[in-house]
């Protein structure tokens, strides 16, 4: 009966595994995005004063992404690019492009969606308030994106040096 129980283990499958785990996880959290985006949409072009999207999915998408970070920075990890998850430095470039383009997305679907709520008495200032909004969603978005990066990179750091001190206290 205990060799049912213990199960051996082939690393290469498990990271064979993983890689498909993390992809269904991506895909997963790109489609509830996708979702509370369209529920966002359609609240504002049914009319509905009450702009709300399911918080039952809301609160479930925040929290297995918090909780994905949270585990992560606890691990010493801080990002799942195992080219920076050890690096003493913050790659600044990098980030700063990742920040961009997430930035830059957000800020085309909000602009979308707030062309779509504007009423037909205020198309004539469209381009204004549609650049207006476009500029303070690029901005924020992308100054956010980069400080909570360089956060969980600032902390991740001290974790993972914390980690090493304990095990060279050990070894001695």
């Amino acid at each position: 009966m205990r060799q049912f129980l213990k199960k051996n283990k082939d690393e290469r499958i498990q990271s064979e595994i993983n890689s498909i785990y993390r992809m269904g996880y991506h895909v997963l959290m790109f489609g509830i995005l996708i979702d509370l985006i369209v529920q966002f949409a359609d609240n504002k072009l049914s009319g509905n004063s009450w702009t709300s999207v399911r918080p039952l999915e809301f609160g479930t998408f925040m929290a297995a992404n918090i909780l994905c970070l949270i585990l992560m920075i606890y691990k010493g990890i801080g990002d799942d690019d195992t080219r920076f998850a050890e690096t003493e430095h913050f790659p600044h470039a990098f980030y700063l492009l990742r920040s961009f383009a997430i930035s830059l997305i957000s800020s085309v679907i909000f602009g979308a969606l707030k062309a779509w709520q504007l009423h037909p008495e205020v198309q004539s200032d469209l381009s204004l308030i549609i650049f207006i909004f476009f500029i303070s969603i690029f901005l924020s978005t992308g100054i956010l994106i980069y400080g909570l990066q360089y956060l969980c990179f600032r902390i991740a750091k001290k974790r993972r040096n914390k980690i090493a001190d304990t095990f060279n206290h050990d070894d001695n």
